[in-house]
């Protein structure tokens, strides 16, 4: 497989920087205090919007098209604080049409594109409050992904952490709050703190909800499964029509020797990508986002370092 095929099997995580590492992307946000102090009206608000919206379909797709990557992972800031405003002020035919012409695009140029939401989403929580946020917060990028006009299912993953060690249980009963076309887009992700693969199992298997491998997470919590074992049990909880995704990053290598918070952090360069990542990537069996500081400039910095070869 040539640098062409490979950058179709990888994606971008939600920024495109330059030579200086800004976003060009510039989205524009507001805080929560600042707009409950009375500092930003409707109308501001909606300029923030107009602004995201329009740097994305303006830029993106050339973006995108000269990187080559084959997935790009939605910012969940596009709309800051749509859970607080009124809902009309992102959810109208003017933003549905813009984004819709953005996801007609990228579909017809080979991308695909998903969603993370934040670490406040937790559907395995205790609190009835965090739980009913959760809920409207994974309904509004499920709204998102309708409104660019996505596939009803994991082509169109959002995706999450199950949040709460041991609160499985948890997370199956809220599961059946969602609505359908969330149901049908959610993957949960493993993670060192809060679920192995083999704990992520019976969820997957209860939920249908598919499992999201990260190498860096298991890396750091393998749980009583090898890298072999744990990519397998993950790739069976897909169907077979759609590719499934995984996640790769790298401990900053100063700290391979430091403690686990300090170990976490996602370095800037990619160091390396596990022989069975790759492997999958070079076999187009997977679709492989990298999540690394560096952006578009790791990628491409990677094959100048010759990680693929």
């Amino acid at each position: 497989m040539n640098e062409t095929q490979i950058r179709k099997q990888l994606g971008l995580v939600c920024h495109f920087v330059d030579s200086d590492e800004k976003n060009v992307l510039s989205n524009k946000t507001v805080q929560l205090g600042s707009y409950r102090s009375g500092k930003h009206n409707e109308e501001s608000i909606y300029g923030v919007y107009q602004h995201n919206v329009d740097s994305l379909c303006d830029k993106l797709p050339s973006l995108l098209g000269k990187l080559g990557v084959g997935c790009f992972r939605m910012p969940s800031d596009v709309f800051p604080l749509w859970d607080v405003v009124p809902r009309s002020l992102w959810d109208n035919e003017h933003f549905r049409g813009k984004l819709g012409s953005l996801g007609n695009k990228l579909t017809s140029m080979g991308v695909r594109l998903v969603t993370h939401p934040g670490q406040y989403c937790v559907l395995s929580s205790d609190d009835e409050r965090v739980v009913t946020n959760t809920v409207r917060e994974l309904e509004n990028h499920s709204t998102m992904m309708d409104f660019l006009e996505q596939p009803v299912d994991q082509r169109s993953a959002i995706n999450i952490h199950i949040g709460k060690k041991g609160g499985e249980s948890n997370f199956i009963k809220n599961f059946l709050r969602l609505s359908d076309n969330l149901k049908r887009r959610l993957t949960i992700e493993n993670c060192e703190t809060s679920g192995t693969v083999s704990q992520l199992l019976p969820i997957s298997a209860c939920t249908g909800v598919p499992i999201l491998f990260d190498s860096h997470h298991h890396s750091l919590n393998p749980g009583d499964m090898s890298i072999d074992e744990a990519i397998c049990a993950s790739l069976k909880t897909w169907t077979d029509n759609i590719v499934p995704v995984q996640h790769v990053s790298n401990s900053n290598p100063e700290f391979a020797d430091s403690n686990l918070q300090k170990r976490r952090a996602h370095s800037k360069w990619i160091h390396s990508v596990p022989k069975e990542q790759q492997d999958l990537v070079k076999s187009s069996h997977i679709v492989l986002e990298m999540e690394f500081k560096g952006k578009n400039l790791a990628i491409d910095r990677s094959f100048v370092d010759g990680i693929w070869q």
